[in-house]
């Protein structure tokens, strides 16, 4: 491949950064800019809903302002998602880009979230299922993708910038265990990610020299965290690799936002659970859903933030509540009408997308669902932030926030002119 960056690391870095740059570039009516700004504008509204819970720090630098925006952009655990690379790349990139010195121009604040997005989800890519079983991938690929926006920030050249990438991923962390025990360590692991990140730009533009292999040498992150576990022949890792550099162009612009009050991984089977409600009377003697294996593993009852994970007890709220912005509301008092009906949910696993939800409901008699209704969601509310625009308005208000306010702030930072710094 000659011409091309030896390492797997400056390929990468290359990349996203030449995505900012196409970023920098863009008119306040292309679609990326209106893509963007949606994106940033869900994340404004969850700083905005977390209000004083946002943890107060003492001199607020730029550093330390943009960890506790990344806890707050985590509020409610409804951050946006790329689906396919599996992480919340907003809750990361934006904290970032909103702690810029204020005399930083909206186009280069294009261009650092474009780049960060992209180099999070490429870097995602590369890491792999394998990685993800047992790190917080969101952590781990957020780290490069944080530290690639703020070097894109800091005016840094395209080779600093993959000096910033490079420190990042070997300071990159974030143990998958905080999500098996549903705490709120995922979102300590965002904040971490974003503190990681700037350092390591800080470092790059300060000179220091970093590990080119990062990724793939014999101690790099790679082979250390098992990514490689499921790549036992080598032309995989170029496949991957080639993959994550497809898909970075695209990045904040194939990332969803979450809509409906509930853990992302029952988002379309929520979807599927109203369209039911809609057409049927009464309950049903049996919801049936069927989930990809992983998310139907993932959603079982715990007895910690089931009214969020468990799918049979989200999914029974979702047919009793009477709007779907409740859902969370009504599956948080396990009352005797709910725990009825999540009797009568049955979840079944099936090799689908993660993404994916079917429902069926079974009759219930003469006061019940009078014929077995049946739908499949292939791709849940929020799929693509611009065609589901009207529902995220709709999911802000729903949170406290009037939406003109955090399209405003997202527009002024994005497009300009940028008034004042911070979300």
């Amino acid at each position: 491949m000659t011409g091309e960056p030896a390492s797997l690391t400056a390929r990468l870095a290359a990349a996203a950064h030449a995505v900012g740059e196409q970023a920098r570039a863009a008119g306040p009516s292309e679609r990326w800019t209106e893509y963007a700004v949606v994106l940033l504008a869900d994340c404004l509204a969850a700083v905005t809903a977390a209000g004083e819970r946002i943890p107060s720090v003492g001199g607020v630098r730029s550093m330390e302002r943009a960890a506790a925006l990344a806890l707050a952009a985590h509020h409610q655990d409804r951050d946006d998602l790329h689906w396919r690379a599996g992480v919340h790349p907003g809750s990361i990139i934006w904290p970032v880009v909103c702690s810029a010195d204020p005399a930083i121009d909206a186009a280069t604040r294009r261009a650092a979230a474009a780049a960060g997005y992209a180099a999070m989800v490429g870097t995602a890519r590369v890491l792999g299922p394998a990685h993800g079983r047992h790190w917080h991938l969101t952590a781990t690929a957020g780290t490069a993708g944080a530290g690639m926006a703020a070097a894109v920030l800091a005016g840094l050249s395209p080779q600093d910038c993959a000096t910033a990438m490079s420190h990042a991923l070997a300071t990159a962390g974030g143990v998958g265990q905080v999500l098996v025990e549903r705490t709120a360590g995922a979102a300590v692991n965002r904040a971490g990610a974003v503190i990681g990140g700037i350092l390591a730009a800080q470092a790059a533009a300060a000179g220091l020299t970093a590990a080119e292999q990062v990724l793939e040498g014999p101690r790099g992150l790679l082979p250390a965290t098992g990514a490689w576990a499921d790549r036992a022949d080598p032309d995989d890792l170029v496949r991957a690799m080639s993959e994550a550099i497809t898909s970075m162009p695209d990045a904040l612009t194939t990332t969803s936002v979450r809509l409906y009050p509930t853990t992302g991984f029952l988002q379309s089977a929520v979807a599927g659970v109203r369209r039911l409600r809609a057409q049927v009377t009464g309950q049903p003697d049996r919801i049936l859903v069927t989930l990809a294996a992983p998310v139907a593993a993932l959603t079982g009852e715990r007895g910690v933030r089931d009214e969020w994970w468990s799918a049979r007890r989200c999914l029974a709220a979702a047919w009793l509540a009477e709007d779907v912005w409740q859902v969370a509301d009504r599956a948080a008092g396990l009352d005797a009408e709910l725990a009825s009906l999540m009797a009568r949910v049955s979840v079944v696993s099936a090799d689908q997308p993660l993404w994916s939800a079917a429902v069926q409901c079974e009759p219930g008699g003469q006061a019940g669902v009078a014929t077995t209704a049946a739908v499949t969601v292939a791709t849940p509310p929020g799929w693509d932030a611009l065609t589901d625009r009207a529902g995220c308005l709709d999911k802000w208000t729903a949170m406290g926030v009037r939406p003109e306010l955090v399209l405003d702030r997202a527009r002024e930072l994005l497009i300009g002119p940028v008034t004042a710094s911070g979300c």
